[in-house]
């Protein structure tokens, strides 16, 4: 175990979160160029002291990372050859773990040995693998559930109050708009199939398909509807020069850009959004969450600002089969355990395999913004 910990509390022992946070003390934005100074922060929830360090990200180190990234990312896409990922891939993850858990942090959480691990990044660096910390060596990201916090200069939106609500969870998928992803079709069969009483809670599935998955038709369930869990199952597209223009492609086309998410008229945000698509959390570099001018960092960033709790995505190309296969392992564990953050822990180690054996990114480019240790805290009706 990479830091002793089990991701579930044991008989006499109370769930131990930890986060290490990675902000820049500096408000504006980063220059070109310019070496990256960070306030690396370890702190364990329900303890009075939070431990702080110092780093620095040269611009050097930054091209390495975000070359790494770019290479693992044309992998992805069959034009690097599978004998190059797994040397890119740990070198890769030993930067980010040296970013990340250098300068003694590491130790520290070992001796803390937390149940989870959420990662508090600074909302310029957004763009970086962190889920590949550690890859092929310590593997942050397959020994406890980890999640995600952004340090953003965009406000919070108020929470959905979960002891309000009834112990039904309903949950959207969007399955195969474009007709020419069977796997996706498949993977949402699987979603559907789970209906009925699960624990405490009963799963309710509304189905939006195929030709019938148009932008409009989604806007008019999610008017009437309070979803616990939307999910996409089909093409996306990320603009890294115009992170806004970054879309969900629904049977009438690209229709739902990062900077639509906004618009959306849901009578309330879902808990969690998975968003089962190509490069569906990546994110514009040295760019705020949300601008000024009200433009998004990405698909991501616009639907966290927009007030979801959870975000599931992508850091990498994923195929229909590999994306419905992660899909398939969330949702059962999430059905049986209960644990939104577990769930993703287990839907990570089951495409661990796959990298080994093909060079499936899915293990590290599979992304979760939201608290990973609450499933401790709330049941399977808060989707949290």
């Amino acid at each position: 175990m990479i830091f002793g910990g089990s991701g579930r509390s044991g008989e006499g022992s109370i769930p131990s979160v930890a986060t290490i946070g990675l902000r820049r003390p500096i408000r504006r934005l980063p220059r070109s160029g310019e070496p990256l100074s960070f306030q690396v922060t370890v702190h364990v929830e329900g303890a009075p002291l939070t431990w702080v360090s110092d780093a620095v990200l040269s611009a050097r180190a930054e091209r390495e990372l975000l070359d790494g990234a770019e290479e693992l990312l044309r992998f992805s896409t069959g034009r690097v050859s599978a004998r190059d990922v797994q040397r890119t891939t740990r070198r890769v993850g030993r930067q980010i773990e040296e970013l990340l858990l250098g300068r003694g942090v590491r130790e520290a959480l070992d001796d803390l040995a937390p149940s989870a691990v959420m990662l508090d990044v600074d909302e310029t660096v957004l763009n970086l693998p962190w889920e590949l910390a550690g890859a092929l060596e310590r593997e942050v990201a397959l020994e406890v559930p980890l999640g995600g916090l952004v340090s953003s200069r965009v406000r919070p939106r108020p929470r959905r109050n979960p002891v309000g609500e009834d112990r039904v969870v309903r949950l959207l998928p969007v399955g195969d708009p474009t007709g020419d992803l069977p796997a996706a079709g498949a993977e949402v069969d699987a979603i559907a199939a789970l209906s009925g009483p699960i624990g405490p809670a009963t799963l309710e599935v509304t189905v939006l398909r195929g030709a019938a998955a148009t932008r409009g038709h989604f806007d008019d369930l999610v008017r009437d509807g309070r979803f616990d869990v939307v999910h996409f199952a089909g093409h996306g597209r990320f603009d890294l020069r115009r992170p806004g223009e970054s879309a969900i492609v629904f049977a009438d086309g690209p229709s739902l850009r990062a900077d639509d998410v906004a618009s959306i008229p849901w009578s309330q945000p879902p808990y969690v959004v998975f968003n089962s698509a190509c490069e569906s959390a990546r994110s514009g570099g040295n760019r705020r969450l949300v601008s000024r001018s009200g433009s998004s960092s990405g698909l991501a960033a616009a639907f966290l600002a927009a007030g979801v709790q959870g975000y599931l995505g992508y850091s990498f190309v994923a195929d229909d089969v590999s994306a419905a296969a992660v899909a398939d392992a969330f949702y059962s564990g999430l059905c049986r355990l209960q644990n939104v953050g577990m769930a993703v822990l287990e839907a990570r180690r089951s495409a661990r395999s796959r990298f080994d054996q093909v060079g499936d990114l899915a293990a590290f480019g599979l992304t979760y913004v939201g608290d990973a240790g609450g499933a401790h805290r709330a049941d399977l009706a808060t989707a949290v």
